[in-house]
């Protein structure tokens, strides 16, 4: 009982495109209907259709299950299902480009340092420009004001 499948979507990835395949082979191969697909595995016939169609990545029990019902080698149908499971949750293409930075928060007490240093020198700049600094002699003019 083979049925002609449609086209699958074109924004899948290639290991996606893999695993959808596989799963259409194996339903094949069981020769069951969707309805009586659903009984079988406990997944909805509407739920099989995603699947089967690529639009929506099947959970790994109903992977496991579906090869289960066919008696195939659950090494390649498992295998498949991580590398489209990766694909599809977006993990892969994070690993294949650069880390996106994360920006550096300053702590909030680093704020609060900053903000009064630049109140005291703001405020205070004033009265220590206005009295003299010590260890340096008045200028010539203070000198002959003070002997007077």
């Amino acid at each position: 009982m083979t049925r002609q499948w449609r086209p699958l979507p074109d924004s899948l990835s290639p290991q996606a495109v893999y695993l959808v395949r596989l799963l259409r082979e194996l339903k094949d191969r069981s020769g069951l209907s969707l309805m009586k697909l659903e009984r079988r595995t406990n997944y909805s016939k509407s739920s099989w259709e995603r699947y089967l169609n690529g639009k929506a990545l099947p959970p790994r029990h109903a992977v496991h299950t579906l090869a289960g019902l066919v008696h195939e080698p659950l090494e390649r149908p498992m295998a498949l299902w991580e590398q489209a499971q990766e694909t599809w949750s977006g993990r892969a293409v994070l690993t294949e480009t650069e880390p996106v930075p994360v920006p550096v928060r300053r702590s909030r007490w680093a704020e609060v340092i900053a903000t009064a240093m630049v109140m005291l020198c703001q405020f205070t700049g004033p009265m220590v420009a206005a009295v003299p600094l010590t260890g340096v002699s008045p200028p010539a003019a203070c000198q002959a004001a003070a002997q007077r």
